[in-house]
């Protein structure tokens, strides 16, 4: 599985970006990721998005050692934000385990970057917000409400729609978690 990082997310984990990417060749389900680098309140974030269903997740206020095993990082995040999407618990454990074995290149895919984009602008949109404001709970519902949001691009659907093709399941797309 490959690991496509932004420029300043490899300058940060110490790697080369010009070194030849080494394709471990496992196919997974979920696929490849992309992932960058970006401050909230002056603290260091990590954010994935699936290659396949433009799935978000977001590790925050990470330091370098978490960044430097990102692998590690991805496994530990995508656990917690399935969970909270109410995904099986078999599943789960199945999809964490695909993430091994983990390969860094640079970004390739200009689609998945700028849903990386729009998603760090929302959640500073959100932080700003007076209501809502920096709190465990409400990044929380940041990342279940941006795996929520319907996207331009493949047609005005969910991210958890697209990854719940790809698994064979429904997610819930209810907002009644933010109370709407």
């Amino acid at each position: 599985m490959i690991i496509r990082c932004t420029m300043k997310l490899m300058k940060e984990m110490g790697l080369n970006p010009k070194s030849p990417t080494v394709d471990t060749g496992t196919s997974t389900i979920l696929g490849d990721w992309h992932a960058n680098l970006f401050y909230l309140d002056r603290k260091k974030n990590v954010i994935f998005c699936n290659d396949k269903a433009l799935y978000t997740v977001i590790a925050f206020q990470v330091n370098r050692e978490q960044i430097r095993g990102l692998g590690k990082l991805l496994r530990r995040e995508l656990g917690k934000t399935l969970l909270e999407d109410g995904v099986d618990d078999a599943l789960i454990q199945k999809l964490v385990e695909e993430v091994k074995d983990v390969s860094f290149s640079p970004t390739n895919n200009r689609k998945v970057i700028g849903t990386m984009v729009d998603h760090v602008k929302c959640m500073w949109s959100y932080i700003d917000n007076p209501e809502t404001g920096w709190s465990e709970e409400n990044l929380i519902n940041t990342v279940k409400l941006l795996n929520r949001t319907p996207m331009l691009a493949p047609a005005y659907v969910y991210a958890v729609d697209l990854l719940g093709v790809l698994l064979g399941i429904k997610i819930s797309t209810k907002k009644d978690w933010l109370g709407l």
